[in-house]
């Protein structure tokens, strides 16, 4: 029997307790519908089909539709307007069909809709979430829509005001819609805050791009941000207008190019796109090379061009080599070492600047800041996104636009901020750290590793070795001091001054008559030892001390810290 006569079977019961949900729902959030009313749609559908769990992803689509057309069929909207679940141009044309390309946790646990021209999430707990379609280099970037019982928030993502788009434009019109309403929270991207006028549409390195490629007689290395997906179709276009033949390399950039490619974001013929093994066959101004290194990322394909470590690629006279992007600060110093290196081979580097136009940045500038702020109109704001100095100059451009100061919040990484009853209030701070990625390790390493690291670098390590008797309370030997990357060997007269004077304090710590535990003694060795090396160097050496204990003859390591000694 067919899944559609099984259903057809068994729809009145389901059609008494899914109408029921679906009030509750309804009431609850309005015309949108709640995502467990979608969960029970899919959870009914499949008793009554029989199918087995977790529902296999093709198979969710015809579950959907049936369930639209049963619960809407006398509705004026279409059921593709109900379930709307991909925003781009490939999706609009084939509709509902295409949820199948959504992971099925995704359809079933958090019910991705579209009612009313609107993106959802449903509700989540407390909580439901709408999304606006805004402008950056990364295709179909959303800002999200909060709603709680406490108040309204308002998250912009990356940015900027881009009113001739490669892709769809900012809905400009929602987030008025969202201040009519009240937005009592907006938090929005301050990277450019330092920047007056507006930013340049991405439409406008188009013309640079094409004379760079007009001009090149060589080989093109162009390096720009794997996620720029608009700026990567660009440079494709050229590269086929120009009959050259695109080399992806690099692992982000061949799998971002290759993602967007199945989504349809990025579109080129299978016979442009080569491999590294073509650099042999195909003649230097038939060669456009993509890569990543734009910040001099010392592990970016163009840094290890730059110092001729890359397997496939070596620099040639005749090469160009662009840099599509612009400094993130705190990076200028690696990319002009890079640049220099480059050239220095013999490339001919070619940056961003007001002549070239190689690149418009994804982030606003203070006249959209302005324009937002214009638009949302917010009760109190937050700027998010940037240095310190980036968010209090976005903080002073809402002043200026009416804000009330004492409605305006700078925060550093930890403040916390509490929404109650649609006021906002500083509320104390969380403690947060650096995590960083260690090789293949799959446990991150906090900044205290980091900071030991370069202390090692940097200072070099001096291990002291002191032996106690426990049972008298007594220094035996006096502390042994030895080191690595500090001293060099004919200077030892550091390290024998620091024994003797430690000799010292130690006899006068398990002499004081307190209880003197293994932690008492480490901290002694490490404040005067630590203080001595300081003052006879003006170098910080990290510091180890190791205690050992003496009994019946022999001498072991204890690392109880906690133990008294007697």
């Amino acid at each position: 029997m067919s899944c559609n006569n099984q259903y057809q079977n068994t729809n009145t019961n389901s059609q008494d307790i899914s109408m029921e949900e679906y009030a509750k729902a309804k009431a609850k959030m309005e015309d949108q519908v709640d995502y467990m009313f979608i969960q029970r749609i899919i959870q009914e559908l499949t008793q009554s089909c029989a199918l087995p769990l977790p529902i296999p992803a093709n198979a969710i689509p015809p579950l959907i539709l049936q369930a639209a057309q049963h619960f809407w069929e006398n509705d004026d909207q279409s059921i593709e307007e109900r379930f709307y679940c991909l925003p781009n141009s490939e999706f609009k044309k084939c509709g509902a069909n295409n949820l199948a390309k959504l992971p099925q946790q995704i359809i079933s646990v958090f019910g991705v809709y579209k009612t009313n021209n609107r993106w959802s999430f449903g509700a989540l707990g407390d909580f439901s979430l709408e999304f606006f379609h805004v402008t950056h280099s990364i295709p179909d970037s959303f800002g999200i829509y909060i709603k709680t019982p406490q108040g309204t928030i308002v998250e912009t993502g990356d940015f900027k005001i881009d009113l001739t788009p490669v892709d769809d434009d900012f809905s400009l019109s929602k987030l008025v819609k969202y201040g009519d309403s009240g937005i009592d929270l907006l938090m929005a991207d301050s990277t450019n805050a330092e920047k007056e006028g507006y930013t340049p549409s991405e439409k406008t390195v188009i013309q640079g791009i094409s004379d760079v490629f007009s001009e090149a007689t060589g080989r093109l290395l162009i390096s720009t941000f794997s996620s720029n997906i608009s700026r990567i179709q660009q440079i494709i276009e050229t590269s086929i207008k120009f009959k050259r033949k695109i080399i992806a390399i690099g692992r982000s950039m061949e799998s971002n190019i290759q993602a967007a490619r199945e989504y349809g974001y990025i579109k080129v013929p299978d016979s442009y796109l080569v491999g590294p093994e073509s650099l042999k066959s195909l003649k230097p101004n038939e060669i456009t090379i993509l890569c990543t290194g734009t910040q001099g990322e010392p592990m970016a394909v163009l840094s290890r061009i730059s110092r001729g470590e890359h397997k496939q690629i070596k620099v040639m006279p005749g090469d160009t080599i662009v840099f599509s992007s612009s400094v993130i600060p705190g990076n200028t110093a690696s990319i002009n070492k890079v640049i220099n290196q480059l050239t220095r081979l013999g490339a001919n580097v070619i940056t961003n600047s007001v002549l070239t136009n190689l690149h418009a940045s994804g982030h606003a500038s203070k006249q959209e800041m302005r324009l937002l702020q214009k638009l949302a109109r917010p009760k109190n704001f937050m700027p998010v996104h940037g240095e310190y100095r980036m968010l209090k100059l976005h903080s002073q451009l809402a002043i200026e636009c009416g804000l009330n100061r004492k409605n305006v919040f700078v925060c550093s990484n930890g403040d916390v901020l509490s929404l109650i009853n649609h006021k906002v209030y500083r509320t104390g701070t969380v403690h947060t750290d650096s995590n960083y990625i260690d090789g293949k390790n799959t446990i991150s390493v906090s900044t205290s590793v980091i900071k030991d690291r370069s202390t090692l670098i940097n200072e070099g390590m001096v291990g002291i070795y002191v032996v106690i008797d426990p049972k008298r309370n007594e220094l035996v030997y006096s502390p042994i001091v030895d080191s690595k990357g500090f001293i060099s060997a004919n200077k030892r007269g550091i390290q024998n001054k620091v024994s003797d004077i430690l000799s010292i304090e130690l006899k006068k710590l398990m002499k004081s008559g307190k209880k003197v535990t293994f932690f008492d003694i480490k901290q002694t060795v490490k404040t005067v030892a630590g203080h001595m090396f300081y003052r006879e160097t003006k170098r910080n050496p990290m510091v180890i001390p190791i205690v050992l204990t003496y009994s019946n003859t022999e001498v072991k390591k204890d690392d109880n810290l906690s133990q008294p000694i007697p």
